[in-house]
């Protein structure tokens, strides 16, 4: 028999009056609203992939904290240097280093960036730089997080071209 899952979201407020154990979020805008309801909305994904995975037997925290990374396209692309791009959403009590794998091999990316904490969903845009790229080559990268669990994600590879140098 199949597992059901219903889980409701509503905002909530708080001020020291009603205060209890339990944090609540109230987002202040409506940009700041739409963000939480992304990332719920991922939360509630990864639950029911979870789930089906696991056949219905998925523990409350392995669905209350989690990391999900995506990457983005390359920033300020130059003959030498790019910016990699990336998001890491963050739910629940738990932190992640990020960071980026490079190189001109799709299939072996031998180059790394130093490493970024992710903690919160505010700290979700991930912008590393990189230097001492060879100018109009093809570079591929992607998104990496590690949490404090061990547990590794890998974002889609994506690639850019660097400029060519002026002579």
């Amino acid at each position: 028999m199949g597992a059901l899952l219903l889980v409701t979201i509503v905002p909530l407020r708080s001020d020291a009056a009603t205060a209890t154990s339990v944090a609540t979020y109230q987002p202040r805008t409506k940009a700041e609203m739409i963000a939480y309801l992304y990332g719920r909305i991922s939360q509630l994904l990864e639950i029911k992939q979870s789930m089906e995975r696991s056949g219905g037997n998925v523990t409350s925290s392995s669905i209350l904290n989690y990391v999900i990374v995506e990457t983005r396209g390359a920033d300020d692309v130059k003959a030498t240097t790019a910016t990699l791009r990336g998001e890491a959403t963050i739910a629940g009590k738990i932190s992640s280093s990020v960071w980026f794998e490079y190189g001109q091999d799709e299939d072996f990316l031998d180059l790394k960036t130093g490493k970024k904490t992710v903690s919160t969903i505010y700290d979700r845009a991930v912008r590393i730089p990189v230097t001492k790229l060879e100018d109009d080559q093809r570079y591929y990268f992607r998104i990496v997080s590690m949490d404090k669990t061990g547990t590794i994600q890998y974002g889609e590879i994506y690639q850019f071209r660097t400029d060519e140098l002026d002579v």
